[in-house]
């Protein structure tokens, strides 16, 4: 069983990379029974939350601002991460959804990485990826 601390980023991003696309439904419903299961006086709560931030994610487009999905990844991590501490024994239940997640997709659905790569004088950066990618640089 990985740590708190790697496992709640994987979560969280899982559940980004679900509400930017159309396996929203296929995560949100059992993500919410998982936490109504363990922690049901905060469920209303999460669930707004996940609301609200999927929709500033589909206000981002398909390139989400930097800022948005970084910060929204922080909090989501954090939180999930609190939320594993206290009742650790839902870790295999989401370790599950998020793999059920990816294998109904067959292409990964849910998985929302994201990678910063700098270079310094003019040094080359080889960046590779499988499915949709977007690359940016200034």
């Amino acid at each position: 069983m990985p740590e708190f601390a790697e496992l709640g980023p994987r979560i969280a991003q899982a559940l980004l990379g679900a509400m930017a696309s159309d396996g929203w439904s296929a995560i949100k419903a059992p993500f919410i029974a998982i936490w109504r299961k363990y922690n049901p006086s905060t469920v209303d709560k999460i669930d707004r939350k996940l609301e609200i931030d999927r929709e500033l994610v589909g206000e981002a487009g398909d390139n989400p601002a930097e800022d948005v999905t970084d910060r929204l990844l922080l909090q989501w991590s954090t939180r999930l991460e609190d939320f594993l501490e206290e009742f650790p024994q839902a870790a295999s239940e989401l370790q599950q959804l998020v793999a059920s997640g990816n294998q109904n997709s067959g292409k990964g659905a849910g998985a929302f990485v994201r990678i910063t790569a700098k270079a310094d004088r003019r040094g080359k950066n080889y960046i590779s990826g499988t499915g949709d990618v977007n690359v940016t640089g200034n």
